[in-house]
């Protein structure tokens, strides 16, 4: 039996400020023992930009925890000299079960995963092997993002006038959670006769990169087109209302990007003019218990 690194962790869901909890099993036949110089546990946390691009692409590391195997006692500890003796490393035959822990930081970003866009953290445990390949295992964690208790149920309203055009936009809420619809209103005012050619409505989420990473991709689009109306009218008014699903992006601001989300209307007039009216609002997750 070769020698296997396996990790085990509690759960694979935390929020910032929790505890990772786990143990590191290390497999294989103690009458072949494999000797190593250290055993190392490391927590990364890094954000991706163009993770799916063929033209750029770049990573910010943002979390770096590190423990060290104790050959003496056989428990981790921050300490890299804690794995050496006398200023070289000391080849230790070791298997079994070894628990660790990680204290996630407070401020610590929520994961996150769409096209071009990722932020994740990753457990690695490395057994350092003299003279030969190290052994390597991984494990993904999700972190999810911490929002206050109370949630916002405040409205949100904006206008739009031009020459003869007038058009009011009403948002029920400005801070929905995954799994529910974004409603409100509108009501469309114009010159008789003189109606727009075509009503535009659209929700996307748009990740915008902040310092070196400059850039502005939408991550999530729905659109849908409203009939402006009999052509002897002067106003349209109605309700609309677009489900956002459990795999729509987050709201946020991360290190290297944020994402908004935007309700637009687009008025498409005669002559090719365009006009548009957004308003921002929130997509966060629901609070749930977390289980393993």
């Amino acid at each position: 039996m070769k020698t296997a690194l396996e990790i085990e962790v509690e759960k694979q869901v935390y929020y910032p400020g929790e505890e990772i909890k786990g143990k590191l099993l290390i497999h294989g036949d103690p009458k072949k023992p494999c000797k190593s110089r250290q055993v190392l546990l490391t927590l990364h946390g890094e954000e991706i930009i163009g993770s799916e691009s063929l033209t750029y692409s770049w990573v910010t590391p943002f979390l770096k925890l590190q423990t060290f195997l104790h050959p003496a006692d056989k428990t981790f500890c921050p300490d890299r000299r804690a794995g050496t003796r006398g200023g070289e490393f000391n080849p230790m035959e070791i298997y079994g079960e070894f628990p660790f822990s990680f204290l996630l930081p407070e401020q610590s970003p929520p994961s996150f995963t769409s096209p071009n866009v990722q932020c994740r953290y990753l457990l690695l445990a490395r057994l350092d092997i003299p003279w030969s390949r190290d052994l390597i295992s991984k494990m993904h964690l999700t972190i999810l993002p911490r929002y206050p208790e109370a949630a916002q149920t405040a409205s949100a309203e904006a206008e739009l006038s031009e020459k003869e055009v007038h058009l009011g936009l009403f948002l029920e809420r400005k801070s929905i959670f995954l799994e529910e619809s974004l409603r409100g209103s509108f009501d469309l005012n114009y010159s008789p006769g003189d109606p727009p050619e075509k009503i535009l409505f659209e929700v996307k989420a748009t990740a915008f990169g902040l310092g070196e990473g400059d850039f502005a991709n939408i991550i999530w689009r729905e659109e849908k087109e409203v009939s402006p109306g009999k052509q002897d009218s002067s106003s349209a008014a109605g309700n609309f209302e677009f489900f956002i699903p459990k795999v729509a992006p987050l709201s946020g601001r991360w290190n290297s990007f944020r994402v908004e989300w935007q309700f637009v209307v687009r008025l498409l007039m005669p002559g090719d003019k365009v006009l548009a009216l957004p308003l921002f609002f929130e997509v966060r997750r629901k609070p749930e218990e977390l289980t393993g």
